[in-house]
């Protein structure tokens, strides 16, 4: 998210060596917190533009309050 980096990304072979990680566990993350920011918004249609069009990620993730949902957990 915060590094300019593109190798190893949208399932580049070779990620079987993650250190036991499943390999793409990363798109199931960025699903669960698209999930949990669409789930909280009262326009949903606004939330899939917003989605679309990411420009302070940090700031997005701190909104889809995906934290407060995994401690639930």
């Amino acid at each position: 998210m915060f590094l300019n980096r593109f190798y190893k990304w949208i399932a580049n072979g070779g990620q079987e060596d993650l250190g036991g990680k499943p390999s793409n566990l990363e798109y199931w993350v960025g699903y669960q917190i698209c999930k949990a920011y669409y789930e909280q918004t009262q326009n949903k249609t606004k939330a899939i533009y917003e989605m679309l069009h990411i420009q302070d990620h940090k700031k997005f993730l701190e909104e889809s309050k995906i934290e407060e949902k995994f401690k639930k957990i």
